[in-house]
């Protein structure tokens, strides 16, 4: 059969050129694989330079507890406790803000999952079950279990509403947050996703590459670590 193909000139050509179509055919797609692989962005993780297992990232919502979880603890005003690795951050936020002419009260840092337990039963007495939960999570589910966040407003306030988005204080501290690291954890457009009310007084640790990201691109916590999760499955695909 070869032998009748070499000598028949046409099918020889013929042969040669499909053959050479080929090869030619699979460099191309070589290439085109290796300029892929070549010019594919970096992860979120590597291009804000995080780690989706950092402290300072720990999820706690009501769908994600974290038990009887508790940080390592310093005092960063009276009676107010909060993460030793991010204390720092949160007495330049408020000391900044009294420097800027802003009135602070530091209303409510670290609670441990006692102080939750009660806090929360007491809710769900005024409230109802459903209701309360919205209003204070069941203990091992607040974010104030973990010593990042902190409520913090303009005077003592036995009741805290929205209204508090109308202060100078609010202002600033929302201005500002990023600068040290905090973000507002429960903004009022992101209700359906943390299944928390909107609390223009809570703000959050996260670091500051990501609190500014987290702002820029208007997400919650909650939709930044799905970002964050999908880009880790991916890559395992």
């Amino acid at each position: 059969m070869i032998i009748k193909i070499f000598k028949n000139k046409t099918l020889y050509i013929i042969v040669v050129y499909m053959v050479v179509m080929l090869f030619l055919f699979a460099c191309h797609n070589e290439v085109k694989t290796i300029e892929v692989i070549e010019t594919k962005e970096p992860s979120l993780c590597v291009q804000l330079g995080v780690d989706i297992n950092d402290y300072s990232l720990i999820l706690v919502n009501i769908d994600n507890s974290i038990g009887d979880y508790e940080p390592k603890l310093i005092e960063v005003q009276k009676n107010r406790l909060f993460d030793e690795r991010a204390a720092e951050y949160l007495i330049k936020f408020i000391n900044d803000g009294r420097n800027a002419g802003v009135p602070i009260y530091l209303s409510s840092t670290y609670r441990s999952y006692e102080t939750q337990k009660m806090l929360y039963e007491n809710k769900v007495v005024q409230y109802g079950e459903e209701e309360a939960k919205t209003i204070v999570l069941p203990p091992g589910t607040s974010e104030h279990q973990t010593g990042l966040c902190a409520d913090i407003t303009d005077v003592y306030r036995d009741l805290k509403t929205k209204k508090l988005e109308n202060t100078d204080t609010f202002k600033w501290l929302y201005d500002n947050c990023e600068k040290y690291g905090f973000i507002l954890r429960y903004p009022k457009d992101k209700e359906d996703i943390t299944k928390v009310i909107y609390e223009p007084w809570h703000f959050r640790y996260v670091g500051k590459v990501v609190a500014k990201y987290i702002k820029d691109n208007n997400l919650c916590l909650e939709e930044f670590l799905d970002l964050l999760k999908s880009e880790s499955k991916d890559d395992k695909q």
